[in-house]
């Protein structure tokens, strides 16, 4: 305890007891377990030392728990398998956080991870985080997030900030599509119905980015971008209520104006709004909102206007309800 050192490595222990290392200072740190299930554990709780690197390296063969708290490091990179071992890292500060081909069949617990400033960077690529426990963690803080080529779906998040679209960054559209994919899944299963329809949105988001630059069907595409600017893939009221006001004043104004009804009063403004309210729905009556009956009388294609104003309605109705519901969908 309490050694000061430039570079200390810790490597195949051959003891079964537990070891407590408390240097006052150090600069590069370097742990890895053994075959015995005693446990290293290694802290710098009154320490204001910044260490330059620390890397874990963890294998599946080795039994040793690793516990890793109160320090600040530039870099800390864990590489390699756990399975038979427990590694919990507690209240670290790290500038950059890497996990690089390291795969979790065990027990791993993080939390409390910060940055060490806000251009911190943590990286996860080629790695499986399996049923890794992460708590108390504010990802939104990190400079960026570089995610490919990994799975998160079994983690289990508790007290997580998620990271955003600003700071989450992946090789190409098809890999972020994926990352948020995942972290939508992973917030589902946790019944985090926010972050799932935050996730749900960029994900549509990246999907409608590939598929312009794809040769897919031209139906896919339409029905793609109908659903993004009626109501942003379920998730905008206001923007399917805004389409439907605007598009129904459009079609109302037409009708009037092709039936020759075009004469302004003011008196009757308080009735026009009624008849414009009753003309959103579409099953409304032509005559009794117009004072003309279409089978009796000329409307200059008023009555077609009308058609097509119910078929949109009808649609702008069910993604406004659709988009209404989106925390009591299933």
């Amino acid at each position: 305890n309490e050694f000061e050192t430039i570079e200390f490595t810790f490597k195949n222990n051959d003891t079964e007891n537990d070891i407590y290392l408390k240097p006052i200072n150090i600069k590069k740190l370097v742990i890895e377990g053994s075959e015995k299930s005693g446990q290293i554990t290694f802290s710098q709780l009154e320490s204001k030392n910044i260490l330059e690197e620390v890397y874990i390296f963890v294998f599946s063969n080795q039994r040793t728990d690793l516990l890793l708290r109160n320090f600040n490091t530039k870099k800390f990179q864990i590489v390699g398998e756990l399975k038979d071992a427990l590694l919990f890292i507690n209240n670290v500060k790290v500038g950059t956080g890497i996990l690089d081909y390291f795969f979790n069949e065990g027990n791993l617990k993080i939390s409390t991870i910060q940055p060490l400033s806000d251009k911190s960077l943590l990286i996860i690529k080629n790695s499986s985080v399996g049923k890794a426990q992460i708590n108390n963690c504010n990802f939104a803080n990190f400079g960026k997030i570089i995610l490919g080529s990994s799975s998160l779906i079994e983690i289990i998040p508790i007290n997580i900030t998620w990271c955003s679209s600003r700071n989450l960054i992946s090789d190409n559209e098809k890999e972020l599509k994926e990352n948020y994919r995942q972290l939508k899944l992973v917030a589902s299963k946790n019944e985090d119905i926010h972050n799932k329809l935050v996730f749900e949105k960029h994900e549509m988001h990246s999907l409608l980015k590939i598929i312009k630059i794809s040769k897919g069907k031209f139906i896919d595409k339409a029905i793609l971008y109908t659903s993004f600017y009626s109501n942003d893939f379920g998730l905008n009221w206001l923007k399917a209520l805004s389409w439907l006001i605007g598009s129904s004043i459009l079609w109302y104004t037409t009708i009037k104006y092709l039936i020759n009804q075009r004469e302004y009063d003011s008196s009757l403004i308080i009735d026009e709004i009624g008849k414009f309210l009753i003309f959103i729905n579409p099953i409304h009556q032509f005559d009794k909102i117009f004072g003309v009956d279409p089978a009796l009388n000329f409307t200059n294609g008023g009555i077609f206007i009308d058609g097509v104003s119910r078929i949109i309605g009808a649609y702008l109705i069910f993604q406004f309800i659709s988009a209404f519901r989106k925390y009591s969908k299933k």
